[in-house]
């Protein structure tokens, strides 16, 4: 129960925790000060008791709700500080997860369409061509992992990886690589979309709230943070799957998601945002080393 409400506390705080460290350290790239670590927890407060404006022509009323309840849900089916997840499902949690992401991007795609913005049209259309081949390549690391560990759901991902040795490590660096471009894409980062842009001709995610306001926008903004640290969660317990025994095993999960964070704000200070011809060779590269993760595990293991 302890571990549960501790999963819990970092769900709902993390996440706007590691945008704010990404928000310092491009900061520091740029020689300012930056807004404070515990900013974008400001602002969600703040939009949370703003008035919400909706389209008349929308007849969704509650896309960012949709949309949140999709991302906590894959949350909360990976394991982080216990063994086992919040949901603990005992068989094939992991097709869940990948059903709650698309689940979460359908509702966000049909809010930005019902608002009748040609701009969030525009969006949810990028969102959508980029996502194909993010989620075939998510797909295929899942596949992997659970074809390596036998596994029937995360839990016994982890073990198997933890059980491996070397060789559970090398799995789970590959599985990371792909990950980590997954979760670039998923939560709308550098160099794939910049999150902090206003030209609407280059924007994917951030043209598809343009529209949105109040809790509804509060709702959305914090589902795109809970993406960037359900990634990175999943990366972290398979890289610290050998340590999941350990008494310190909280600390060093909580200092892997600052290394991860301060990683993503180097990244988004030193490269530019890629042109849209060129995100879906970024992409596709994912694709190909998930490829590779697969045939490598059936070779070794049949």
């Amino acid at each position: 129960m302890k571990n549960i409400i501790l999963n819990m506390i970092f769900i709902f705080v993390l996440p706007y925790l590691m945008c704010g460290i990404i928000k310092k350290v491009k900061a520091f790239f740029a020689r300012r000060k930056g807004p404070s670590v515990w900013q974008y927890g400001y602002d969600l407060a703040k939009l949370l008791r703003k008035e919400e404006l909706l389209s008349n022509l929308s007849c969704l009323r509650n896309g960012g709700v949709l949309t949140l309840a999709g991302v906590l849900a894959a949350a909360m089916l990976i394991p982080q500080i216990s063994g086992r997840s919040i949901l603990a499902l005992d068989y094939y949690d992991y097709i869940l997860f990948i059903y709650m992401l698309s689940f979460s991007r359908f509702f966000t795609v049909i809010a930005a369409m019902e608002s009748g913005c040609s701009f969030e049209g525009m969006g949810s259309s990028r969102e959508l061509i980029f996502s194909v081949t993010g989620e075939i390549a998510l797909m295929m690391t899942v596949a992997a992992l659970a074809f390596y560990g036998h596994a029937e759901n995360f839990s016994g991902i982890f073990e198997a990886v933890a059980a491996g040795g070397t060789e559970g490590l090398l799995i789970a660096i590959l599985a990371s690589c792909v990950l980590f471009v997954l979760m670039l894409l998923e939560g709308s980062r550098m160099p794939i979309d910049d999150p902090e842009t206003h030209l609407e001709l280059t924007m994917i995610h951030e043209a598809m709230v343009l529209d949105q306001s109040g809790p509804q926008l509060a709702f959305m903004s914090f589902s795109g943070m809970v993406k960037v640290y359900l990634f990175a969660s999943f990366i972290l317990s398979l890289v610290l799957a050998q340590l999941r025994d350990c008494a310190w095993y909280g600390i060093y999960f909580a200092i892997g998601i600052a290394v991860i964070s301060i990683i993503i704000g180097i990244i988004e200070s030193l490269q530019a945002r890629l042109r849209m011809v060129h995100v879906h060779q970024y992409i596709l590269f994912s694709a190909a080393l998930s490829l590779i993760l697969l045939l490598s595990v059936i070779i070794f293991k049949v």
